[in-house]
């Protein structure tokens, strides 16, 4: 099915560039998209292309889906889906000051066929985040997950009651992908906390991998890293704090079906776990690796 662009572009850069290719004039589906400027860049209504979009703010300037909250609710969109199985597509969002994505407002990427696609978006500001999604998830049958990766200061949901959910989950057959955060934040469920997600698929596929840098607190009901199926082996977790972090729950890679346990890798200065660290094997798997690195006492409850 194709999809067609809407959109329009705001900017208070006086040097601006905008470039895109159009594969099929007739329907309106874009190739790729290319949004530079020296200033804040703005985006509202739905960028579709079908191989990747590519957008550059200021190094003082910030890059905006959407107006903001405002009464109507305006929900902007960034979506690649190739239609194809030799590539997953790609978006590339870098300001210097911040990225917002409010209220329903997505970012997604995958071909339409197969596996996910890469997210990347990087800036030295906060990233805002609705109740939308950050999506590398597989579009087809049995794909597997893509790659999302945030570089940034912190990242949060807005409004603060709401949560921000980030996911690169397998499909069928396919294994999870990778979700990689560089950024103060709180995982968990609302409060402008994030959800993050590489599961395997539901019919086999492995569980994919997490890492955060920066997280000063974990809801282990917030991660997921294990297939969703009667089979695979589980996912891998890495979590790094420069100060103190406290885990919540039970942080759990274990195996299923005969598949192997994953692994869990917890790095910070001081470290609190209320729950357990689980990363069994089931049937003739193998049990995984928990290594835990912290400059104080960690404490288990």
């Amino acid at each position: 099915t194709a999809r067609t662009s809407n959109f329009r572009i705001f900017t208070s850069s006086t040097n601006f560039s905008f470039s895109m290719a159009q594969l099929q004039p007739a329907n309106g589906v874009l190739e790729t998209v290319s949004i530079q400027g020296a200033g804040d860049v703005g985006v509202v209504g739905s960028i579709q292309a079908t191989r990747s979009v590519f957008v550059r703010a200021g190094s003082f300037a910030d890059f905006r889906i959407g107006p903001g909250p405002t009464a109507n609710g305006i929900n902007g969109t960034v979506n690649v889906s190739t239609g194809t199985t030799a590539y997953a597509g790609s978006i590339d969002i870098v300001a210097g000051l911040g990225i917002s994505i409010p209220n329903l407002g997505s970012v997604s990427v995958g071909g339409s066929n197969e596996n996910g696609g890469t997210i990347s978006l990087r800036t030295l500001g906060p990233v805002q985040l609705g109740a939308g999604v950050l999506s590398a998830d597989a579009k087809g049958a049995n794909g597997d997950g893509g790659l999302v990766r945030v570089i940034s200061s912190s990242i949060f949901g807005i409004p603060f009651s709401q949560t921000a959910f980030i996911s690169a989950n397998g499909k069928g057959a396919g294994n999870g992908g990778t979700v990689d955060i560089f950024a103060f934040s709180n995982i968990g469920a609302g409060a402008g906390k994030i959800s993050l997600s590489a599961t395997g698929g539901t019919t086999s596929g492995n569980g994919g991998t997490v890492k955060v840098s920066q997280v000063v607190s974990v809801d282990t009901a917030a991660i997921a890293v294990r297939p969703l199926s009667s089979t695979g082996n589980g996912g891998n977790i890495q979590i790094d704090s420069p100060s103190t972090l406290a885990i919540h729950g039970n942080l759990d890679v274990s195996g299923v079906g005969n598949g192997s346990g994953g692994n869990i890798f917890l790095s910070s200065g001081m470290l609190t776990v209320t729950g357990s660290l689980l990363s069994n094997g089931a049937g003739n798997g193998n049990g995984g690796a928990i290594t835990i690195s912290s400059a104080s006492t960690t404490d288990f409850h």
